[in-house]
């Protein structure tokens, strides 16, 4: 279901106008949805813009893709947390570990996650102490 949505919103007008260079990476992410390096291409050229909704589009279709590579769950976990969607970048941190435990990046962005946690101080921060 997940797979379907990103390949119709890849499939769709760009969400916005974008500069000419994000347009060319829409346009190919569109035409190639099965194409890992077209995602995660559009992914880092949308966080590098600040266009953070872009950006999750494409991590997200490069991680569905790559079925959870570390470099586009990071993306994904970068780009929901910046759009302060911060369940869903705590969900896809946590699985980071989990599935990555060797990682400090899979570390990093769980602690970022936890250290921008807009509710109270939450044991999993005082666990990662």
């Amino acid at each position: 279901m997940i797979a379907l949505t990103l390949v119709a919103a890849l499939l769709g007008p760009a969400p916005g106008p974008l500069a000419p260079e994000l347009q060319a990476l829409w346009d190919e992410s569109g035409r190639y949805p099965q194409d890992y390096g077209a995602a995660v291409a559009l992914g880092r050229a949308a966080e590098a813009a600040g266009k953070h909704r872009l950006a999750c589009i494409a991590w997200g279709r490069a991680n569905a893709v790559s079925d959870g590579s570390l470099v586009s769950a990071l993306g994904e976990a970068r780009c929901r947390l910046a759009l302060g969607e911060h369940d869903r970048a705590q969900a896809l941190a946590a699985a980071l570990v989990a599935r990555f435990p060797e990682s400090p990046d899979a570390h990093l962005i769980q602690a970022e996650v936890a250290r921008t946690d807009p509710g109270p101080l939450s044991h999993t921060l005082d666990n990662q102490r």
